[in-house]
């Protein structure tokens, strides 16, 4: 070839997150105060480690995904269902929240979320 492209090969760059955090509903959550609304919390592949120097078979490989919710300092007003957990994945998984509002307010809820043992970019929630 002599371009410099390497043929039949996915790469993935230095640094390059192997999957990035979702939530449905995206990026904001309305809550009246006092009462409940679901959040899912998810993550999708972007490439499957198998694949990052090479093209795999391709079988979808399942990894874990462990996460942790950070509430902003002094924030009372706000509850999440769980405040950490882990699920699988395999091409791209949710894991179900429920989100309890006792205060009006916007606040930002950000999830720390590692896949096996990588870190993933933060998620912020602003509910």
């Amino acid at each position: 070839m002599g371009d410099g492209c390497v043929s039949g090969a996915l790469v993935l760059l230095a640094g390059a997150t192997p999957a990035v955090g979702f939530s449905n509903p995206g990026g904001a959550l309305s809550v009246r105060a006092d009462s409940t609304a679901a959040l899912a919390l998810g993550v999708q592949q972007v490439v499957e480690p198998s694949q990052r120097l090479r093209r795999g078979s391709g079988a979808v490989s399942v990894h874990t995904v462990t996460w942790h919710v950070v509430l902003p300092p002094g924030v009372l007003g706000i509850h999440v269902s769980s405040a950490s957990g882990m699920f699988s994945v395999g091409g791209r998984a949710m894991t179900p929240l429920q989100i309890v509002s006792g205060s009006p307010g916007t606040f930002p809820l950000t999830f720390v979320m590692t896949e096996d043992g990588v870190v993933l970019p933060k998620l912020v929630v602003d509910v």
